[in-house]
């Protein structure tokens, strides 16, 4: 899981090894050894620490790479309409930065950009929710990631819901990422006449999230969690 990578490679791999109570995120950890590493976050993507690690990163990749022939397959479309007389070599041309412009992402993901050699819980709820809220504004795109379309662990997890949540009091809108094996299986029971499938099945799941019934590998974590979104809200 994403939570075995952390605890067994990253964080014995950017221990300050000088001083073993203290050590660098693993962004902070690269860029020491070469500066030019970091870019600018574009896409933020929530997923749930107890998937599989390598689930994640495949469902991301083939989500991403579906993106891209859609975005590709509209742009040829509004050439054809738009640019009809033009040349080939103007098309060539335009297909080619729509290309680039959906090939290279920067992804900004918990376990690579955040420092687990320091605890999160020393940091007032103020402060907690001004980060949260300015991480994921500052983001062109939220995705986030499912590794079982029945019963999305994301769901279950304090940490998602909050994520998952903040993106909507954005505004902001939402994308799931399937890999493509699960979006088969998922096309597949839509096909399907069965009411007790899909959509019963997906609906099913969204009708019983609560983020008081979820869970956190801390329970410090999910208590600091429901505090920030009680005073969030306010008095109901």
């Amino acid at each position: 899981s994403t939570r075995d990578v952390v605890a067994r490679f990253i964080v014995p791999l950017t221990t300050d090894h000088t001083n073993h109570n203290h050590g660098y995120s693993y962004i902070n950890w690269r860029h020491k050894k070469d500066d030019t590493l970091s870019q600018t976050a574009e896409v933020y993507v929530i997923h749930a620490w107890d998937a599989m690690f390598l689930d994640v990163f495949q469902s991301l990749l083939e989500y991403e790479n579906r993106e891209k022939e859609r975005l590709l397959v509209l742009k040829e479309r509004q050439d054809d309409e738009t640019y009809f007389s033009t040349t080939e070599l103007t098309a060539t041309s335009s297909n080619s930065k729509v290309e680039e412009s959906v090939s290279e992402k920067v992804y900004w993901i918990d376990a690579f950009l955040v420092n687990y050699h320091k605890s999160t819980l020393k940091h007032h709820s103020g402060w907690f929710s001004k980060a949260l809220v300015n991480g994921i504004s500052s983001m062109s795109r939220v995705v986030v990631v499912f590794a079982n379309w029945t019963r999305p662990m994301v769901y279950e997890r304090t940490w998602a819901m909050l994520e998952i949540y903040t993106t909507l009091l954005l505004r902001k809108k939402v994308e799931i990422a399937l890999s493509d094996k699960n979006l088969i299986e998922l096309q597949e029971e839509i096909k399907t006449d069965s009411p007790i499938t899909m959509p019963y099945t997906y609906l099913n799941t969204l009708s019983k999230i609560d983020i008081c019934d979820s869970s956190s590998f801390l329970e410090k974590h999910k208590n600091m969690i429901m505090k920030h979104i009680s005073q969030w809200l306010g008095p109901h």
